[in-house]
């Protein structure tokens, strides 16, 4: 979840290795056959290990030695050895290297290098670097792996650094890129231009990034109506939570305009209507046990707190949880579903959940309407005064 600068610091990149062009064509070299066998098991640790001993004893003069250089460098990348993936890919970036055939890539191979020098060293000349390096791959029509786990890695990065200016163009770039997969990589694609329109508002403050995240939030509702993958769909649900806690912060801090946050959020944002499932994915229809119709209620939400630490100062925020009241009104079983912009506003909302109260509105009868509820999503804000 992106609700928390420190989470990417240590973010795992997906893997989608195409194991056909790791096949190198001699049984006699040593540790092939483990190699190959460790790369198709996901073991890039032990593929790392023994591409070090495959290396040795390979003719580098064979057309095929850049692929296996680039492609053990990237191995090399995946298991976290930087430092042994820079000197595979070194025999291809350096000008004084010892191979004698031409590389076939050299713009994936300098990506690669960028990407491994980047994490070596997360400066901002290194992640400049590695950004140009991305945009000259955009003119490709062959769309390879390396390619997406730089992109992926690009803007995650840049969101952790709190760099959002950075971050709105790594994300556009990393969702264009995502976007020639097709559905294949929907959620990947969506993620990233989340993150986009997210840092672009938090760079820029207005209400036209509003109205982009609702429309965001809806295609992504859309997306998990038509997804047959199980597990797709539920990653895009989270998506889904997430980008609605945004739009949630959105209208905090839309309200808390005049109070001390000096925020120069454009006044005009207009609240609006957020898409529902057409299948109920998300429990939107709050259901009781109970047989008398639901009372019309407002929340009371007992012990909670805006954050005092120093880490809150000056923030708005957006939590949701789904969780029970039963028959008197009282709450439990609160389970957080997203929180932002610092996931650390949950704890308070988890915390005091236990006293979240439903109270009847004016008017309401609760010998004629129910309190209770099941599965209830429950939005809260964190305003500023």
């Amino acid at each position: 979840m992106f609700t928390d600068n420190r989470t990417f610091k240590h973010v795992i990149i997906f893997i989608l290795v195409l194991l056909s062009t790791l096949v190198v064509q001699s049984s006699a070299v040593a540790g092939i056959a483990e190699f190959n066998a460790a790369v198709e098991k996901k073991d890039f640790k032990a593929a790392a290990a023994e591409s070090i001993v495959v290396w040795k004893s390979y003719d580098k003069s064979k057309p095929t030695a850049p692929v296996v250089a680039r492609e053990f460098a990237f191995i090399n990348y995946l298991a976290g050895d930087f430092s042994t993936a820079m000197t595979f890919i070194a025999n291809l970036v350096d000008p004084n290297n010892e191979m004698s055939t031409r590389d076939d890539q050299p713009s994936l191979s300098r990506l690669l290098a960028d990407l491994i020098a980047l994490r070596l060293d997360n400066g901002v000349k290194q992640r400049n670097q590695l950004m140009d390096s991305l945009k000259t791959r955009i003119t490709d029509p062959d769309l390879d792996n390396v390619t997406l786990v730089a992109a992926d890695f690009l803007y995650n990065e840049d969101w952790s650094q709190g760099r959002w200016s950075d971050a709105s163009a790594s994300a556009a770039l990393a969702a264009e890129f995502f976007g020639r997969r097709g559905r294949s990589l929907i959620v990947r694609k969506r993620r990233a231009e989340l993150f986009e329109v997210v840092s672009r508002f938090l760079v820029k403050r207005d209400g036209e990034m509003y109205d982009q995240l609702v429309d965001l939030h809806d295609n992504i509702v859309i997306d998990v109506d038509s997804m047959q993958d199980s597990a797709k769909r539920e990653k895009l649900a989270e998506l889904k939570w997430m980008a609605q806690a945004w739009v949630g912060s959105m209208e905090a801090l839309s309200r808390s305009y005049s109070s001390p946050t000096g925020s120069q959020i454009n006044t005009q944002i207009k609240p609006r209507d957020l898409r529902t499932s057409e299948y109920g994915y998300f429990n939107e229809f709050t259901y009781t046990t109970d047989l008398r119709p639901l009372c019309e209620v407002k929340l009371d939400t007992g012990n909670l707190r805006y954050p005092h630490s120093a880490e809150f100062w000056g923030i708005v925020g957006s939590v949701i949880v789904k969780m029970d009241f039963n028959e008197k009104g009282k709450g439990s079983e609160a389970t957080l579903l997203a929180a932002v912009p610092s996931k650390s506003f949950s704890e308070n909302v988890l915390k005091a959940a236990p006293s979240f109260r439903l109270k009847p509105k004016r008017g309401q009868d609760t010998d004629k309407c129910s309190l209770s509820r099941k599965d209830a999503i429950v939005p809260i804000m964190f305003l500023i005064q």
